[in-house]
């Protein structure tokens, strides 16, 4: 089938509906075959209950969704192992059942209809408030940042910890992997006011970045990961070359804290939300730093801004609303409220587009909510405390979120869609 840690397997209703018919109709001509009676007996006669049980499929099998690829090969195939079907596509065997399967073979296919934001593993290394969360280019390895002054590498597959970053001599809020998956970038407060460039290899420090006069509250890598970009509460956006931590052009045309930066995906802009006086986004020219549009529409501090896949939109948390706003001319779209819950600290946007999630230190939550109309999705309610920070996985499946006081955790988070199409790699769930 290829590389299976990046492919994603799907299949249409429609295929997956009129193989479960042939296979019915097989069963019963063999069926019909003994009483010689094919031409009464047809396919027909029996009810799509009683052939979604003669195929194994179960009643589950007359909710499946829209799977897509119209390039999936299908094969029927019988598997003595178990009592239901199992049927071969693209060389995977894909299963059906409602519970989470046990022992699963690697590149085994399963049918899942369990609900989504339910909790993967949870990482509990830092001994303070889990400030911000980053995941790596590859899928591999999330990363976060901590009021203790650390960057902790945590393995996506089970949540176990990698190296520790302790070069900070402050709190670290910000965090951002590099496009290439070779340095990790993280910005600190307080005492070192710092951006440092850290191996993903074994963690060490690279180039440190002294540019900023007050605390670094935020970094994002371009797209081409030729510029770090870092906002901080001496009120400017500043670019810094990635090979060797100078500093490329200033933006200063704020008058209050940059609390949030997000780089587009088109290499052509950058966006920064501000906070406390303003209560603004702004867009900044990548090439030479100046002022585009300013959106000033939200009523809080723009605690979290993420840029949309396709350029087409960027996305602001502030109080207790999520905006959607227009890259082209920086007017406002949808509005997603939170209903009096408060304190929105980020937004981040899932990799496929289609969902963009957000958390309020608030009410503990994370919320999924549609690109399309900006309608809320799936609820994820496993902390018990203020959830600072979070972040997407590459393939959309998992969101990772960060949390302060008694917690300190790492969640992951599952996004997958009840009645998706999911495959075990041999060490996590891809879909």
């Amino acid at each position: 089938m290829g590389d299976t840690d990046d492919e994603i397997v799907r299949i249409k209703e429609s295929a997956l509906n009129d193989l479960i018919e042939e296979k019915a109709k097989e069963r019963l001509q063999n069926r019909n075959d003994d009483t010689k009676d094919t031409a009464t007996k047809g396919f027909h006669s029996i009810s799509r209950r009683q052939f979604l049980k003669y195929t194994g499929l179960g009643i589950s099998g007359i909710t499946l969704p829209s799977l897509v690829s119209a390039q999936s090969i299908i094969q029927p195939q019988e598997d003595g192992v178990s009592e239901i079907d199992a049927f071969s596509v693209n060389g995977h065997r894909l299963w059906v059942q409602s519970d989470e399967p046990s022992g699963p073979d690697p590149n085994d296919l399963w049918y899942l209809t369990e609900n989504n934001s339910v909790q993967g593993w949870v990482y509990t290394g830092h001994s303070e408030i889990v400030a911000v969360v980053a995941v790596g280019p590859n899928g591999d390895y999330v990363y976060s940042g901590s009021y203790d002054e650390e960057v902790h590498q945590i393995s996506v597959s089970d949540g176990s910890g990698g190296w520790v970053y302790t070069g900070h001599s402050g709190e670290v809020y910000g965090v951002a992997a590099g496009v290439n998956g070779e340095y990790v970038y993280s910005g600190g407060g307080y005492t070192d006011e710092e951006v440092h460039q850290i191996s993903v290899s074994d963690g060490s420090g690279g180039w440190v970045y002294t540019g900023h006069s007050d605390d670094v509250r935020d970094v994002a890598v371009g797209p081409n990961g030729d510029y770090v970009y870092s906002g901080s509460y001496d009120e400017e956006v500043h670019q810094i070359n990635v090979s060797d931590g100078s500093q490329g052009w200033t933006y200063s045309g704020h008058s209050s804290s940059s609390l949030s930066v997000a780089a587009g995906p088109n290499s052509d802009y950058v966006y920064s939300g501000f906070g406390f006086s303003e209560n603004e986004v702004h867009q900044i020219s990548v090439s030479d730093g100046s002022q585009g549009w300013t959106y000033s529409s939200n009523t809080g501090p723009v605690r979290g801004v993420a840029a949309g896949v396709n350029g087409d939109y960027v996305y602001s948390a502030a109080d207790e609303e999520v905006h959607q706003i227009n890259v082209s001319d920086g007017s406002q779209g949808w509005t997603y409220s939170r209903n009096s819950v408060f304190d929105l600290e980020d937004v981040a946007v899932g990799p496929n587009g289609n969902y963009v999630y957000c958390c309020s230190s608030d009410d503990n939550d994370v919320h999924q909510i549609s690109v399309s109309d900006g309608s809320g999705g799936w609820v994820y309610t496993g902390h018990s405390t203020s959830v600072e920070d979070i972040a997407v996985g590459t393939n959309g499946d998992y969101v990772y979120s960060g949390s302060q006081n008694s917690e300190n955790e790492v969640h992951q988070i599952s996004s997958i869609n009840e009645g998706s199409m999911v495959y075990w790699d041999g060490s996590n769930w891809r879909g």
